[in-house]
């Protein structure tokens, strides 16, 4: 599934045991993890119903044994497993016999998150994952697709930004400047991306006319951000 399928369950409340988080827009990732923790887990009780591994040398007893506890004065427990920890590729016949087992037979009160970004369909676990879980793909936003999802964020605040702006974060050419005397018919017209408007006498992010939102994570408020695209840019 697509992360906007995800949305709509989490939204439904009908959560899977397991979910493979797989993909390079890992910033796409974290959020919906984000908001999948807070569906599911009571306000104040993230400390005691979740558990994040990263570390090398996690054990795999850990992660199961954490999985198969009862949540505390919550519906759920969510667990994650990060790719860092190196478990999902090990080549340990005994730590994928194990997580091949608990995947297969998941406790219903647990939310298991794994990530990795290029998942090996031959393991064991994936196989189980396939038919008790849920693998949710974060593919790599194409610019258009991108320019929508920073005006849907910016929506969402309550904020508006310029084409202008969005463009080098999307890795696009920046909008030139509309001169004097050159705002007629087309350049009349706010140009929309889901959200984004472009509109006569915009200048470049953060100067006159321009406005100062924030964009994906990244701020106008301080004095250098850096764009997708690697292009840096200065408040004057």
């Amino acid at each position: 599934m697509k992360y906007q399928e995800l949305m709509k369950v989490i939204r439904g409340g009908a959560f899977k045991p397991v979910y493979l988080f797989t993909g390079p827009e890992t910033h796409i990732a974290r959020m919906m993890e984000n908001n999948l923790i807070k569906q599911v887990i009571p306000a104040g009780l993230e400390q005691i119903n979740v558990m994040t591994f990263e570390e090398k040398d996690t054990a795999v007893e850990d992660v199961t044994g954490i999985c198969r506890q009862l949540p505390m004065m919550s519906p759920y427990r969510v667990v994650i497993l990060r790719e860092e920890t190196g478990m999902l590729h090990s080549s340990d016949k005994t730590v994928m016999d194990e997580l091949g087992d608990y995947i297969a037979h998941p406790e219903l009160t647990t939310v298991l998150i794994l990530w990795d970004v290029k998942a090996d369909k031959r393991k064991k676990w994936y196989k189980a994952l396939k038919k008790t879980g849920d693998i949710v793909e974060y593919d790599k936003l194409r610019e258009e697709d991108l320019g929508k999802w920073i005006g849907r964020r910016l929506q969402l605040a309550g904020k508006k930004t310029t084409q202008r702006v969005v463009n080098p974060v999307c890795g696009a050419q920046p909008v030139p400047p509309q001169r004097d005397g050159q705002h007629g018919h087309g350049g009349q017209r706010a140009e929309q991306a889901g959200g984004l408007h472009r509109r006569p006498g915009d200048h470049h992010p953060g100067g006159p006319g321009g406005d100062h939102a924030g964009i994906g994570g990244l701020t106008t408020s301080s004095a250098w951000w850096t764009t997708r695209s690697g292009v840096r840019w200065a408040r004057p």
